[in-house]
């Protein structure tokens, strides 16, 4: 299951559809509450029909939903063994957030973050209005405090080409 949980993003991308010129006016940000989710995935569909869900945002970012967290639990109560796989640029989440996410995943699951610089700078040169600290900060407790799987994704540009060992130096700092 892929399920777009929110229509929320802070960030500004320029490649992004929310910052296309047309569509930008227009824009209406929404979210899936837990609610919803309870009537649709009810516990024994779940258990015995889901083996993974991806949250992940064409539009938006899984981890902007304010159910997020109450939608992962519910899903990990049904079904402990299910695999949650988040992708999230982890800006502006703070750490009793990330510390909340850390003790709901489990082995099973795999949170990626999109990171494409090296710091703040250059993070927001593609990520604009990203929080690199935030993002470090989710990291270093997500890979310490869980026992999910973390990723780091990294998109190739011309201003980061040259920079991806020293990206990737970074990323295994927080493995």
């Amino acid at each position: 299951w892929d399920i777009e949980l929110s229509g929320k993003c802070f960030l500004k991308c320029p490649k992004c559809i929310r910052e296309d010129k047309k569509l930008k006016n227009n824009w209406v940000e929404t979210e899936i509450s837990l609610e919803f989710i309870k009537r649709i995935f009810k516990p024994d569909f779940v258990k015995n029909n889901i083996k993974r869900i991806l949250f992940c945002g064409g539009v938006g970012d899984p981890i902007y939903c304010n159910d997020f967290l109450k939608i992962i639990k519910y899903f990990k109560e049904v079904k402990p063994d299910i695999t949650l796989s988040i992708v999230t640029n982890g800006s502006y989440r703070n750490k009793n957030w990330w510390m909340e996410l850390s003790q709901i995943l489990n082995v099973y699951d795999i949170i990626t973050f999109s990171i494409d610089g090296w710091d703040n700078k250059s993070n927001n040169l593609y990520r604009v209005n990203s929080n690199f600290d935030s993002i470090l900060k989710g990291l270093k407790i997500i890979t310490t405090m869980s026992k999910a799987h973390v990723a780091w994704s990294t998109i190739v540009f011309k201003f980061n080409q040259n920079k991806i060992k020293q990206i990737e130096d970074i990323a295994r700092f927080y493995k």
